[in-house]
């Protein structure tokens, strides 16, 4: 009988690779960096889904925030306006103090609920030009307004007999269908505490018949 040659362990074991277990060997090689390809490429994507806004977000909000910043300008516009309050120490002795201020605000709307207008107190009658760009008075109220809005101003003592601090206060009257509300313009430091406050730039639509016109 013819012998067959002897065949090596390394032989015997290439009998049983085939092409098919050669690309499976070279793909099990290959997934640690398809593996760290495709967690870079979600990572990536991620990051830019985050970062970049939908086009239909931006046009969405854009329109809609120009126009609150186009109302809002004529009221933003005045209070820059205001003078800056300029009082000698020998004036300090005219200024009320202001811990008054909410009693003359209350007085004042009682008085507008019940008749529809403003009290006989020392009121100083100003067009809004003037309201606006003029320096106030030290002892009357300046005021601008007309039938459904109206505003006061006071410029008093926030401070004591020592040590005087002048500030500027701000209020708004407002005519609702069957009577007037009032706040403090939170826009000024001065806000008492015991009036309501709202912010001037949130009613620019109320205010716009007493704004200066814009030159």
């Amino acid at each position: 009988m013819p012998e067959h040659p002897k065949r090596s362990r390394t032989d015997r074991w290439s009998d049983l690779i085939t092409e098919g277990h050669v690309r499976a060997a070279r793909l099990r090689r290959m997934q640690p960096t398809l593996y760290l390809g495709g967690v870079v490429a979600i990572i990536a994507g991620f990051y830019m889904a985050v970062a970049i806004p939908g086009p239909s977000n931006v046009a969405a909000q854009s329109p809609a925030q120009d126009q609150v910043a186009r109302s809002r300008q004529p009221v933003t516009d005045a209070l820059a306006g205001l003078p800056p309050l300029a009082i000698s120490a020998a004036e300090y002795p005219q200024l009320a103090p202001a811990d008054q201020l909410p009693k003359v605000a209350q007085t004042l709307l009682d008085s507008l609920n019940k008749s529809g207008k403003l009290p006989d107190m020392p009121l100083d009658e100003k067009t809004a030009q003037d309201f606006w760009t003029k320096p106030w008075p030290l002892t009357d109220l300046p005021t601008v307004g007309n039938d459904q809005v109206r505003l006061v101003g006071a410029i008093a003592n926030d401070g004591n007999a020592y040590y005087a601090r002048p500030i500027r206060w701000l209020i708004v009257y407002s005519r609702r269908k069957d009577h007037w509300e009032m706040a403090s313009a939170s826009d000024q430091p001065f806000t008492p505490k015991t009036t309501p406050a709202v912010s001037l730039e949130n009613i620019p639509l109320t205010l716009r018949s007493v704004l200066p016109v814009a030159h």
